[in-house]
């Protein structure tokens, strides 16, 4: 299969899961999920490179509600500051390592989880 291919399948199945937490937060489903839906997002976790993009999606719409936000009140202005640098920082070591992987981008991005942890 094509890389376009592939990412477009994976693209799809990401909708699936946004549509169903979307569902699960309107209270849409009375007792269940379908299973069509839980075998696609638990198809993600079991390709690499899938679930990879999709932390990179998620990333980036936690820095979009992060650039609309007020900082938080526990927060001082300059530990915001520091909040969206390393976010920042984060989505383009993704965005590298996700267009070239390679053990050392792969490494960089585990030490800036440890940073990020601290």
């Amino acid at each position: 299969m094509s890389k376009k291919a592939t990412d477009k399948l994976i693209s799809n199945k990401i909708k699936k899961l946004l549509q169903v937490i979307i569902e699960l937060q309107n209270g849409n489903f009375t007792f269940a999920l379908p299973i069509t839906r839980l075998t696609s997002i638990k198809s993600l976790s079991e390709k690499e490179t899938a679930a990879e993009q999709f932390a990179l999606y998620l990333a980036q719409k936690v820095q979009q509600q992060m650039n609309k936000a007020e900082p938080f009140e526990q927060f001082t202005q300059e530990e915001w500051s520091t909040h969206l640098s390393l976010m920042s920082d984060a989505i383009a070591q993704m965005e590298n390592y996700l267009a070239a992987p390679t053990y050392e981008k792969k490494q960089s991005l585990w030490g800036l989880l440890t940073e990020i942890n601290s």
